[in-house]
């Protein structure tokens, strides 16, 4: 019997240091913000916007972000993403939809994706929200165009062809909208 629980004592401690580990490797991997600016025009109109993005190992994920100004104050009111771009200079990269392991385990996801959103009641309500139309491989792309001192700082453009999947009585936009001419910077 005591041998039964000093291999369960091993046992308990060997997978402890084994969860240690997987833990310690994650969080290497640990998520870095930034901060810049963001251009495009959709559907023809320019748009402009503050970007936050967020490094995890070899690849980025950019979010633009629209602000306006509702009784004094700058609310967050219309969202670009682009995630999961990989860290590689001059190369274009296809955007396809939302990967569905992005939420539970973005560590294994290799896809680009994008998405568009608009939000209502002070930038607190997701309003409408837009996927990418996959079919289309001439629109949809991001591409690091330039970068200094380990993607410290990166330059890039992109664009999107979406559709609408869902949305709330007041939209602004139409069905689908075309990005195009996006530029954007960051830097750490």
């Amino acid at each position: 019997m005591n041998r039964f629980i000093n291999l369960s004592y091993l046992f308990v401690i060997t997978l402890l240091f084994v969860l240690g580990m997987i833990s310690c490797e994650r969080d290497e991997t640990q998520e870095i913000e930034t901060q810049g600016k963001a251009s495009a025009k959709i559907n023809g109109m320019t748009w402009g916007a503050e970007v936050n993005t967020r490094h995890r190992g070899d690849k980025v994920s950019i979010i633009m972000t629209h602000f306006e100004e509702i009784d004094g104050m700058m609310v967050p009111w219309e969202d670009i993403g682009i995630v999961m771009v990989h860290k590689k200079e001059d190369s274009i990269q296809r955007i396809f939809t939302r990967d569905s392991l992005l939420s539970t385990a973005p560590w294994l996801v290799t896809t680009v994706s994008g998405s568009f959103s608009t939000n209502q009641e002070l930038g607190h309500v997701l309003c409408d929200y837009y996927k990418v139309i996959e079919q289309d491989s001439v629109n949809n792309w991001v591409r690091i165009n330039q970068q200094k001192n380990d993607f410290k700082k990166v330059w890039g453009s992109f664009s999107m062809h979406l559709y609408r999947t869902e949305s709330c009585s007041s939209t602004i936009y139409p069905d689908t909208l075309l990005i195009t001419d996006g530029q954007f910077y960051f830097s750490l």
